[in-house]
């Protein structure tokens, strides 16, 4: 009888190893997170050690997942102002905020533009892809650019731009041309 049951064990024993060994692995569980937070008509509000507001951002719609503390933005519109308190207008289809908006990406044509003002001409510049680092005014891109103001269009590769200095470097391939207003044409008495 004690010979049986050792049988007995040995068998459940060895079905046992071969359904441990012979089973497939669990599959890992895709992270599927879901946003925490979803605003429309987002507004926000950035101001210097003044108090006098250095940038605004606004977006029809926000989303923001906070285990990468990430947050998307459809048509972001971002107001930045220079020293001399120039305002420039960035606008993109498509943006993320990383880093607690220490770092904005924008895609998808993107258009900084600055209206005409006493001193400073109408400037437009038109780029694929931009990173702006809103807390030291500054963007940058490794994408072709435009650059264009009233008489002049400049082409390039990549820029480095300081929002407060009003200062661009451009990278390289830089290519530009300029045309003059025409001449006005002398007044008869």
């Amino acid at each position: 009888m004690i010979r049986w049951l050792g049988v007995i064990f040995i068998i459940i024993a060895g079905f046992s190893l071969w359904i441990f060994f012979s089973s497939k692995p669990a599959s890992k569980t895709v992270s599927t997170e879901l946003p925490d937070g979803y605003m429309l008509e987002a507004h926000y509000i950035q101001y210097d050690e003044q108090g006098q507001v250095h940038m605004v951002m606004n977006s029809p719609r926000m989303v923001h997942f906070s285990e990468n503390s990430v947050s998307f933005f459809i048509k972001p519109k971002v107001l930045a102002y220079s020293r001399q308190r120039i305002p420039w207008t960035i606008t993109a289809e498509l943006g993320m905020a990383l880093h607690e908006s220490e770092q904005i990406k924008l895609s998808q044509n993107v258009v900084i533009h600055q209206a005409p003002q006493l001193h400073y001409p109408e400037t437009t510049i038109k780029t694929s892809a931009m990173s702006i680092f809103p807390h030291r005014a500054y963007a940058e891109t490794d994408q072709p650019i435009i650059i264009l103001r009233p008489d002049t269009r400049i082409d390039a590769v990549g820029m480095q731009a300081d929002f407060k200095s009003g200062i661009f470097k451009l990278l390289s391939s830089v290519r530009g041309s300029y045309a003059p207003p025409p001449p006005v044409p002398p007044s008869h008495p």
